[in-house]
């Protein structure tokens, strides 16, 4: 049964309301003794990046809020082509929070295991609610950009980063030796794998957004592995620098195309 949308509306700031208050008190309390970023430091990961790369959650929880705050204001409006957009999203939105807090509580327990599950059902609730706004593929105005589309593009795409960093951690608490690759080599594929997904992603839904969440992320790589152990982790500077490199040049080819609206060839990705 469909829900009245004002109903959707107004369950959604709750539910936001709530991730939010979370979050704060995660770190706040703390929550379990330990804050959100000290159980990371815990695990000698390769692929997490600098400290200032998580301030993305402040501006990932602002276009959060300009979304659910703007929702608000639909419901005293007469807006049916907006609440479109509400209606695709329909209760994805709350069960990404659900799981958010869930991340949280068992990420602060260290149950790594349990925490990378729910990182990769959110990751997943993420891409349903991209591919139900049709993010990028449908015409729309910057306004419907802004409110719908750009929250959830940062949001996916740091998600889709951070499931790999988890990834790692888990394996290092399983002290699995990276199905016997040396961690270094698997963090350079995975910054490879990673560099080519966000240029896919780029040319078939002409996401800017969502590549340059990869493209800050590898810098927060590059400046934590330059810093912590320079010579050590030369390759894996190299690969993350080399994927910038990669992702930048898509993108500069792309707003060059978008700009001069070159036709696209048939053969291209």
């Amino acid at each position: 049964m469909r829900l009245p949308v004002k109903l959707v509306q107004l369950i959604n700031l709750l539910a936001f309301l709530s991730v939010v208050a979370f979050n704060y008190l995660a770190n706040a309390l703390p929550l379990h003794g330990v804050k959100t970023g000290q159980v990371a430091d815990d695990f000698n990961s390769k692929f997490i990046p600098a400290d200032f790369t998580f301030s993305i959650w402040g501006i990932i929880y602002i276009s959060l809020a300009i979304f659910i705050f703007y929702q608000i204001f639909l419901m005293f409006q007469d807006a049916p082509r907006r609440n479109i957009y509400v209606r695709r999203i329909g209760l994805w939105f709350v069960i990404s929070c659900l799981l958010n807090i869930a991340w949280l509580w068992f990420w602060h327990l260290k149950m790594i295991g349990v925490a990378f599950v729910l990182m990769l059902a959110l990751l997943i609730v993420l891409a349903t609610i991209y591919r139900r706004l049709k993010i990028c593929k449908s015409k729309t105005d910057w306004s419907i950009r802004i409110l719908f589309f750009l929250p959830f593009s940062l949001y996916t795409a740091w998600v889709s980063v951070a499931l790999i960093a988890n990834l790692f951690i888990l394996l290092i608490n399983l002290e699995i030796s990276f199905l016997g690759v040396g961690q270094s080599s698997w963090t350079i594929f995975w910054l490879l794998l990673l560099s080519g997904i966000g240029t896919i992603v780029l040319f078939k839904r002409k996401d800017l957004v969502f590549i340059i969440v990869y493209i800050f992320a590898y810098f927060g790589i590059v400046w934590e592995r330059a810093t912590v152990d320079f010579h050590g982790d030369l390759g894996i500077i190299v690969a993350a620098a080399f994927g910038i490199w990669v992702m930048v040049s898509a993108s500069v080819y792309h707003i060059m195309r978008s700009r001069l609206k070159i036709p696209k060839k048939n053969n291209l990705i």
